[in-house]
């Protein structure tokens, strides 16, 4: 594969939906196949995976997860660990197989608190919020382009999230991402309940006001669906912050975006558990995905800039200076 395009294939857009100043623009895409798979509240009702700290005494950037169920458990980029030692987020797409124990690569999203309040970890009902996890997900490319492994610049981490909090009013005694979203809890579930997957919908690309924000496309509309509220917190979040954001993104900024994101000519990695990672980045745009067999599991895209529009540079080789100065321990 030489591009993202060769991945994903025909992708087309349906009918953009808005509630106040977010817009969502549906991704139509072609199902490759059957899922084979579960989502990892799936496998968490049915209690056979167990996610915990790599050892008594925990290891920030990794956790350890046990798959005894018979389908291979899918969990997200962003996706919100709470419970152990500190709340964690994913750093990549993970499809961790059956039958097996594997080490995850996590970030902190949780700076002020490094004790046991559980001695297993729980599926959140959030993701990282979208400006987060695009930061995220960069430095975790920019780890791993170097050489250093599948790590967060755990330090942008943890400021991302105090500057956040600080601004939405959402102050918490362990400095907890969770919090912000605690804090406005009845206004992101207006943001839940006027937007909702269309039937044939494997993803979608968000805005807020004028920017487009990011996307996420899968493999199956039933796979989307089962995430889309958990996606649509991460991105409501930073709608909610922003709320006096005006004018709406167009259907051909949309459309300029997923022509940039198809053009990347990614890098590849064995992943960690199933399949093989893809990465892309630049100064204004990063790229993931999973694949397996070379057909899309889960793609994810965000443009990097600030909160107010403007899309800023980032400095790659300090990120990957910063995570080679990564925290083990807190």
């Amino acid at each position: 594969m030489t591009k993202f395009s060769d991945m994903f294939g025909a992708c087309a857009f349906g009918e953009p939906v808005r509630f106040r100043n977010l817009t969502m623009f549906p991704l139509l895409g072609e199902t490759a196949r059957d899922v084979d798979y579960v989502v990892l509240d799936e496998a968490a009702e049915h209690d056979y995976v167990r996610i915990t700290e790599v050892t008594e005494g925990g290891n920030v950037p990794e956790l350890r997860l046990e798959n005894t169920g018979q389908k291979p458990v899918l969990l997200l980029d962003g996706e919100q660990l709470v419970g152990a030692k500190q709340n964690r987020v994913l750093n990549l797409t993970v499809l961790a197989p059956a039958g097996k124990t594997i080490a995850i690569p996590v970030s902190c999203v949780e700076a002020g608190r490094w004790s046991y309040d559980s001695p297993v970890f729980k599926a959140s009902a959030r993701t990282h919020f979208a400006e987060g996890r695009a930061r995220k997900a960069a430095s975790v490319s920019a780890s791993m382009a170097s050489g250093l492994g599948r790590y967060s610049d755990q330090v942008e981490v943890w400021d991302g999230i105090a500057a956040k909090a600080m601004r939405m009013d959402s102050d918490s005694p362990t400095a907890a991402m969770e919090r912000v979203f605690e804090r406005h809890e009845s206004s992101l579930g207006e943001y839940l309940s006027a937007l909702a997957p269309a039937e044939d919908q494997a993803g979608a690309m968000f805005a807020v006001g004028a920017r487009i924000v990011g996307m996420d496309l899968f493999d199956h509309p039933a796979t989307f669906g089962k995430l889309f509220r958990k996606l649509l917190s991460g991105y409501a979040v930073d709608a909610l912050e922003q709320e006096d954001a005006g004018y709406y993104a167009e259907l051909r900024g949309a459309q300029h975006f997923l022509d940039r994101v198809a053009a990347g000519e990614p890098a590849s990695y064995p992943a960690v558990g199933l399949g093989t990672d893809f990465r892309y980045h630049d100064e204004t745009l990063t790229v993931a995905a999973l694949a397996r067999d070379e057909a899309l599991v889960h793609l994810c895209a965000f443009a990097l800039g600030g909160t107010d529009g403007e899309e800023v540079a980032v400095d790659f080789s300090r990120a990957s200076a910063r995570a080679r100065r990564r925290g083990r321990s807190v």
